[in-house]
């Protein structure tokens, strides 16, 4: 479905959601790629992260759009011909995969 659409949304900007946008963007740089976050600031937990991303996507061609709700259904979801959607990964790093 990726290949095919024409406008991708990817909802949520955490590190999975700026990688996924910045992955699309990259290897199908005629396509319209947007990346909606509902808050203020991409990677508030690394110092200097939001400035830096920001640069990165922009330069890439990605659409970054802040403070905006993603509503399945809604007016702005039928916008994007494919929605992919990266909220709510956690990474549980090594240490999950090293016990038991």
């Amino acid at each position: 479905m990726t290949r095919s659409a024409r406008s991708i949304l990817c909802v949520g900007a955490g590190p999975t959601g700026i990688e996924s946008a910045a992955y699309l963007k990259e290897s199908f740089p005629s396509k319209r790629v947007v990346l909606c976050q509902r808050g203020k600031v991409l990677l508030r937990d690394f110092n200097g992260g939001h400035d830096k991303v920001m640069a990165q996507l922009k330069k890439l061609g990605v659409e970054v759009m802040l403070e905006t709700s993603y509503t399945p259904g809604s007016a702005f979801d039928k916008e994007f011909e494919f929605v992919l959607d990266c909220r709510g990964f956690k990474y549980a790093g090594p240490a999950k995969f090293l016990t038991g």
